[in-house]
């Protein structure tokens, strides 16, 4: 009986193997890791905290749920994080990124000054650029984001690596 059962538990080894490894490949970071300078916006970096942003910028323009607001410019935190920001929009030209990307500009002058992105993919009838580093079936990215209509950026996010 053991004769006949040793076939089928290397069988069942090599597909638990398999599976394991399929796992391991899902959770290795992917992508390109960017300075920490180039995860600055107004001079805040990505994952600042909320005291940390009011002592630079002074008072907010705007306060609502797990968003500070300045203009264009908006620091997103979550309550499980708090006070740590876990990502930061620019919504107009109010701001710009580290290399100097603004809304409005060009999908080409993105290549110019970052190259390659790490991932490319449609969400919700947007094109988006991202750049930085990223696990693939887990809610983590850390990097810039460039949200486009195709042509031109229409919002960018710095995400801090700090799960929403």
């Amino acid at each position: 009986m053991m004769k006949q059962l040793r076939p089928w538990i290397l069988v069942i080894a090599f597909l638990f193997s398999l599976l394991s490894t399929s796992r391991l490949q899902a959770m290795h970071v992917k992508g390109n890791e960017l300075p920490a300078t180039d995860l600055v916006v107004a001079g805040i970096p990505a994952g600042s905290t909320t005291d940390a942003i009011y002592k630079s910028l002074g008072d907010p323009t705007a306060l609502k749920p797990n968003r500070v607001i300045y203009g264009g410019i908006t620091f997103h935190v979550s309550n499980k994080h708090f006070p740590e920001t876990t990502m930061t929009t620019i919504d107009n030209r109010d701001a710009v990124t580290a290399r100097g990307i603004a809304v409005g500009d060009s999908i080409a002058d993105i290549y110019t000054k970052y190259g390659q992105p790490s991932m490319v993919y449609n969400k919700e009838g947007v094109h988006v650029l991202f750049y930085g580093v990223y696990m693939p079936t887990y809610d983590y990215r850390k990097g810039i984001e460039f949200i486009t209509n195709g042509n031109s950026i229409i919002r960018i996010k710095i995400l801090s690596g700090i799960s929403q």
